[in-house]
């Protein structure tokens, strides 16, 4: 399981992962449902939105893909 990052509540991070979680909760995803859409592990999803663990990119494309969404309008959605 990965460990929080130096950058852990970063306000960039926190908002990144509120606009990742009312996308999930918009399509009525749990965050294991999510978590299995990417191949990812739940409690991973769980530090990603609450802006306990930053994420690369690919992993980002990922839960926006499976989101119906893009990095862009997440990023946007975020404030950023």
């Amino acid at each position: 399981m990965p460990t929080p990052s130096k950058h852990s509540r970063h306000p960039v991070l926190t908002a990144l992962g509120t606009a990742i979680r009312q996308s999930r909760r918009k399509l009525k995803l749990s965050q294991e449902e999510l978590a299995q859409l990417v191949g990812m592990d739940r409690s991973y999803i769980g530090q990603i939105e609450r802006g306990e663990n930053s994420v690369a990119m690919l992993p980002l494309v990922a839960i926006a893909e499976a989101l119906n969404t893009t990095v862009a309008a997440l990023m946007t959605e975020a404030g950023l």
